[in-house]
């Protein structure tokens, strides 16, 4: 009697043994079912932001073409969304008949005075107190070398400011000197 019932518990083990393993891979087949399911969602988060900035650059270069402004940015005031990230560009031509070594900063209005973007993916802080707020800008800052009316669009993305307001922001272009060659104001309003 006693082996008759070990070997019906050794089967019921068995049978048990085998019902969580399935269970352990099932759960596992969903899981990194669901994984490449994320995996292909973002990449193709990706491929739109590189149509973005393609169109982008499209358009800059049209206008520029059309343009004799050494700075092109048609915008007066970027209505935006608190911490919204917006992707958008300037057109920089060499109006001269010389080559220039330029480069692009942009700035915002912190009190009476222009406070330099670091271009890159870290948000900075600016202001103190109660008007203190932080923003972010991305865009290529190296210095580039113009020939004469040679024009190139430049897309950058701004993460919008963490606060409600206006905010008043600067394009500048300088010469490898520090020397302003051209600049634009423009309002980024957060709602």
């Amino acid at each position: 009697m006693n082996k008759k019932w070990s070997k019906r518990a050794s089967l019921n083990l068995s049978i048990e043994a085998i019902v969580i393993i399935v269970i352990a891979f099932t759960v596992l087949g969903l899981g990194l079912g669901f994984v490449g399911f994320v995996k292909n969602i973002f990449s193709g988060f990706g491929g739109q932001q590189e149509k973005i900035f393609a169109t982008v650059e499209a358009d800059i270069k049209d206008k520029l073409s059309q343009s004799n402004e050494p700075l092109y940015y048609p915008q007066q005031t970027l209505n935006v969304d608190v911490k919204e990230e917006h992707v958008d560009g300037i057109g920089v031509k060499n109006t001269g008949d010389t080559s220039l070594n330029l480069k692009v900063i942009f700035q915002v209005r912190v009190g009476e005075d222009f406070q330099d973007f670091e271009s890159g993916d870290q948000i900075q802080s600016f202001g103190s107190g109660e008007t203190a707020f932080k923003a972010k800008m991305y865009w290529d800052n190296s210095v580039q070398k113009y020939s004469p009316t040679q024009a190139k669009p430049i897309t950058f993305t701004l993460t919008a400011p963490d606060r409600f307001g206006n905010y008043l922001f600067k394009v500048k272009v300088v010469r490898d000197d520090g020397e302003e060659f051209a600049s634009k104001t423009f309002f980024v309003r957060t709602s």
